[in-house]
């Protein structure tokens, strides 16, 4: 009688849980469905889905107001969902893909990787940013953009201005880059091969990287598009050691983002 009791008000338990959370879980989705219908209604390759997202809840929020209901099912998007969707961003990249490369082309992404989040953090430090926003800058510019940053703040616990800051200083530079590479190649002296490589190793979103190295032709297209693939695919591991080094700098006990395992 007693199990009967306890499973009964277990089962009653998560009806009322979902119900706490489903208004601010359909606000997410909406959300999500706009702008990724916006995105693909324009077919503009510099609007990325996650700062349109974030454009369209900052300005509800300054037309609405705060709205209590929805904070439980916005905050278990922002954490629990979230990790799953970038564990589910792992299934873009294939290790054929990668080995496909070449261990020269995979040695330049583990290069750009170990040496653009470090060297901005600290250029960030010597420049007085604030350590969480250096180190979301620094994710978004040497991994995959948008995605990276929202995925480092996991560990970097950066504020929301934190975040809306790295998201718009790495679309304004990913959305130059994209726009200034084509007219760079020829002057470079590169071929379509070594121009996608580069426009894949440099350019922060991976729509933008794309969409760089497609203006090179379909050989750039293919190397520039594999190379950035390989930037995304080091996003575990490069989350993983930023929050030992968060923990390190601050004392505290290292957080550790085991969903970025599961993206692997």
């Amino acid at each position: 009688m007693q199990r009967l009791l306890s499973a009964r008000v277990a089962g009653a338990a998560m009806p009322a849980r979902f119900r706490k959370l489903a208004p601010g879980l359909a606000a997410a989705f909406a959300i999500a469905l706009a702008s990724t219908g916006l995105r693909n209604a324009t077919s503009i390759a510099a609007l990325n889905p996650v700062v349109l997202a974030l454009a369209i809840g900052m300005a509800a929020r300054s037309v609405l107001g705060a709205s209590p209901p929805l904070i439980p099912g916005i905050a278990f998007a922002v954490r629990p969902l979230l990790r799953a969707a970038i564990v589910l961003l792992g299934l873009s990249v294939t290790l054929g893909q990668l080995f496909g490369l070449g261990a020269g082309a995979l040695g330049l992404a583990v290069l750009v990787v170990a040496t653009t989040l470090p060297f901005t953090v600290w250029l960030g430090n010597r420049l007085g940013v604030d350590p969480p926003l250096a180190q979301l800058i620094g994710a978004g510019t040497a991994i995959c953009g948008a995605s990276a940053i929202v995925a480092a703040n996991q560990v970097a616990r950066g504020r929301d201005e934190d975040v809306t800051y790295a998201l718009a200083v790495i679309t304004l530079c990913g959305t130059a880059a994209m726009l200034i590479y084509p007219a760079l190649a020829a002057p470079l002296g590169l071929d379509a091969h070594s121009y996608g490589l580069w426009a894949g190793a440099s350019v922060h979103e991976v729509v933008q990287a794309v969409g760089a190295a497609a203006a090179g032709g379909p050989e750039a297209a293919q190397s520039g598009t594999v190379m950035k693939l390989a930037r995304v695919f080091l996003l575990a591991p490069a989350v993983a050691a930023l929050g030992l080094w968060v923990g390190q700098s601050s004392g505290a006990k290292a957080p550790v983002p085991w969903f970025a395992f599961g993206f692997l």
